[in-house]
């Protein structure tokens, strides 16, 4: 990486501290600058006098140098969230409001390319061992939270909020399954992690899958769960996509709103899983959907055929699926397909997110594959 990390604290304001106490006088200076420079043009232009107007336009320039250096190092990328359509009230909450994870834990903003920051949550960075945790679409780290503190006090743990959701910030038009899949491999690098294995779940699992097929040095496996893994594009499934994130956009059908309807049952039923109340489940809920900004580039699945690097890889991977949901669907062709050294397992009366209908089953699981790998 040519840049180090840059953090920005979402839950201490601390974190700042002192970036802001080296900035403070460049912000003086811009702010002072910038008042002069209004009174000096204002005066100028009432006067007619150039030389007046042009020595303003020159300190207005000046303050707004200081302005950018006084800010450099906390500066932020504009959200990308400009297309979205105005946050129902239904899913509105305080300006304040931080998730069950973050109030425990902390987080903070870590910038992994000029236009890109993820909200990210890490424990335990003293272990040399880390277990890197990607969540699905409109998700949060939060719903890893059986796993975060099932393995917390053995491994580093890594969580972090993809870039078109929660607080995390990226350019949500130029998303793909690759920049997704890169955000990862910078992320490890800006963190300093060596040896990782990496868990995704539904999407979070296929962009999981994109970075493993990297190879990428310090990886010693993948566990993904929910419906098996899509690795090659889907031109129906754009199309789809391009329809439903266009009438979103536009106002037509409200793509968060579905969320929430859609997994308003779900979250109460999880809520013990995660160890909040059900209040709490539905607040992380509305944070959750209504943070979402819906990607073409996601939504509408792979951008490139990764079949072939797969093919050529040596390292495990577990696939974990709830045999409830899509029972149709052949998961263990496409695990003896793609992946070289895949297993898979299924867990009976579990559907789509065992890690959270089945926290116990699915950590037993992920520990036995670690102690297979010999990553303990």
């Amino acid at each position: 990486m040519s840049h180090r990390a840059s953090f920005l604290s979402t839950s201490d304001p601390r974190s700042c501290l002192t970036t802001r106490r080296a900035g403070r006088v460049l912000e003086h200076a811009c702010l002072a600058a910038g008042l002069v420079a209004l009174v000096s043009l204002m005066d100028g232009l009432n006067n007619g006098t150039p030389a007046v107007v042009l020595g303003a336009m020159m300190l207005s320039a000046l303050g707004g140098a200081a302005c950018h250096q006084a800010r450099r190092p906390v500066a932020v990328p504009v959200a990308s969230a400009a297309d979205e359509p105005a946050l129902p009230e239904a899913l509105r909450l305080p300006p304040a409001y931080r998730t069950p994870l973050e109030r425990a834990y902390g987080s903070r903003l870590l910038q992994v390319l000029p236009d890109t920051l993820l909200n990210v949550v890490d424990i335990g960075a003293d272990h040399p061992l880390t277990l890197l945790f990607v969540h699905g679409d409109a998700g949060s780290f939060d719903y890893w939270r059986p796993q975060i503190e099932h393995f917390k006090d053995r491994y580093r743990v890594v969580a972090y909020e993809r870039a078109e959701c929660g607080r995390s910030i990226g350019p949500v038009n130029a998303l793909t399954y690759s920049t997704s899949a890169d955000h990862i491999t910078r992320l490890v690098a800006e963190l300093g992690i060596t040896s990782y294995v990496v868990i995704g779940h539904s999407r979070g699992q296929e962009l999981a899958a994109f970075h493993f097929a990297t190879a990428p040095k310090g990886l010693a496996g993948l566990v993904a769960e929910g419906t098996g893994v899509t690795v090659s594009p889907d031109p129906t499934a754009r199309a789809e996509a391009e329809r439903a994130v266009e009438r979103h956009r536009h106002g037509d059908h409200d793509l968060r709103m579905d969320c929430l309807e859609e997994l308003s049952r779900p979250v109460r039923v999880f809520a013990p899983a995660m160890g909040v109340s059900e209040p709490d489940a539905l607040d992380l809920l509305k944070y959750a959907c209504g943070r979402w900004r819906p990607s073409v580039g996601i939504m509408g699945g792979p951008d490139v055929d990764v079949r072939s690097q797969l093919a050529r890889l040596d390292l495990p991977m577990l696939q974990i699926d709830g045999a409830a949901y899509r029972p149709g669907r052949d998961r263990r062709q496409a695990m003896q397909r793609f992946f070289r050294r895949g297993q898979l397992v299924m867990l009976d009366g579990v559907g789509h997110v065992p890690h959270l209908e089945a926290p116990a089953e699915f950590n037993r699981q992920v520990e036995r594959f670690l102690a297979d790998i010999g990553f303990r």
